[in-house]
């Protein structure tokens, strides 16, 4: 696509499009870095547009790595469909990054289907915003104003791909073990474990191989109330293999708010 189509299609949806200009190098060189292409084992890739950052992953992924490739403008998504037609694990779904889940679920990865690394995707794509391309997007603003715009295009749907992810909430009391959810159904890869409890109200997660189990002396995760913490697997809580992600209320009085997502 020329950058007079490209203009175009950004005068026609420019909330869609979002930026003037293709993606610059220096920008595709920051988002590849964080990269493992060697163990990726599938790579999802919102809003790729005309393509500048696809050809880089095509490049750079190794034989047997899945690409899902996920535009919501019609054009663009055409333009990759004919560019990347007859590549072999290479998917392009035409829609905006929270409304796919349906489709991805007809996407193998190995022996897993694609929404099942959506979650994980997901929490590293957000560690990778906070620390290191905010701040280096940030510091680009006065010098390349056209940058910073990209980036907001893309910032804005893994945000909204964030908040979609499943939540799960309820209340505790005192000394009795609340299940929060079975592990192997609910999908959470990386959990956000919350407390929504009134004041000085402590809660502990702590996973078990019973549903109706209490936590060992000192085993979990003691979360304060209005505290979050989110924890990259659940290696913190308890054995690997206990499949129940459960919540106890510390205090001896009052009514709990728990939430997890």
């Amino acid at each position: 696509m020329s950058s007079s189509s490209f203009l175009g299609e950004f005068l026609r949806n420019p909330a869609v499009v979002g930026s003037l200009v293709p993606s610059s190098e220096e920008l595709t060189s920051a988002v590849m870095a964080p990269i493992d292409f060697a163990r990726a084992s599938c790579i999802v890739e919102y809003g790729p547009g005309t393509g500048v950052f696809t050809e880089v992953l095509m490049q750079r992924r190794r034989p047997g790595t899945t690409l899902v490739l996920i535009e919501v403008n019609r054009s663009f998504c055409q333009l990759l469909q004919q560019r990347y037609a007859g590549h072999a694990g290479v998917h392009i779904l035409h829609g905006s990054a929270d409304k796919t889940a349906d489709n991805l679920r007809q996407i193998e990865t190995g022996t897993k289907a694609a929404t099942e690394t959506l979650p994980e995707l997901l929490a590293a794509a957000t560690t990778l915003l906070e620390t290191r391309l905010d701040p280096f997007v940030k510091a680009q603003q006065l010098a390349q104003p056209e940058l910073v715009l990209q980036y907001e295009a893309v910032r804005r749907i893994v945000k909204t791909a964030a908040r979609r992810l499943p939540e799960y909430r309820g209340a505790t009391v005192p000394g009795k073990p609340v299940l929060v959810y079975d592990r192997r159904e609910a999908g959470v890869v990386a959990p956000m474990l919350g407390n929504r409890s009134g004041r000085g109200l402590t809660l502990r997660y702590y996973t078990a191989a019973s549903a109706a189990a209490l936590p060992e002396n000192g085993q979990g995760l003691a979360v304060k109330n209005k505290a979050e913490v989110h924890l990259p697997d659940y290696s913190k809580l308890g054995p690997e293999d206990a499949p129940y992600l459960l919540v106890v209320q510390e205090q001896l009085d009052g009514e709990g708010r728990w939430v997890v997502r």
